[in-house]
């Protein structure tokens, strides 16, 4: 039940665009994707999220991390690739990196890198993908009500829960003393 509150609200919110990643064939057990959400700003909101990618250097001896790539496209010349942050995946084989950016169209590709602060690709690209077409974020407040993750979750507990009875009026005479 828990589960279909929490899809239901992050449905409701809106919470963005989700594009997949696709893995280079030397690592087809590699899974990724970005959700994408738009700002008011005119920016973007990206969250990148990784399955059954390994530690690093087990592609290449000197990999300590899997970096994150941003290069800007659209009508002008390309951009050079922006390191946004690096990660390095837990026990379970899992990865995630946030990030915010002002470029609305943009490849993104992660690599594996000799340090996380790296300045320009040179390892192996592991993961690939476009972001286009993010819908602009809404310039005033949604006419409907939006169910946060504490809204869904309180609604949840209400419906989880018999009705109160109702608290008694100020108009209400006291209770009586209990008899002995």
């Amino acid at each position: 039940m828990r589960r279909l509150v929490l899809a239901l609200a992050l449905l409701l919110a809106g919470c963005g665009t989700v594009y997949p990643l696709t893995a280079d064939p030397s690592i087809p057990f590699a899974e990724g994707q970005v959700m994408v959400s738009a700002r008011k700003d005119g920016g973007l909101d990206i969250d990148l999220s990784t399955l059954h990618m390994g530690d690093p250097g087990k592609l290449s001896p000197e990999a300590v991390a899997y970096v994150v790539w941003i290069r800007p496209l659209g009508p002008g010349p390309v951009g050079e690739a922006e390191n946004v942050g690096a990660f390095k995946p837990t026990p379970e084989l899992k990865g995630w990196l946030t990030f915010k950016t002002t470029h609305t169209e943009l490849e993104l590709f992660v690599t594996i890198e000799p340090t996380p602060e790296a300045t320009k690709p040179t390892g192996r690209v592991v993961l690939r993908g476009e972001v286009t077409g993010v819908a602009a974020a809404p310039a005033s407040a949604p006419a409907a009500p939006v169910l946060t993750r504490s809204a869904a979750a309180t609604a949840s507990a209400e419906a989880a829960e018999p009705p109160a009875a109702p608290a008694p009026s100020a108009s209400a005479s006291p209770p009586a003393p209990a008899q002995e």
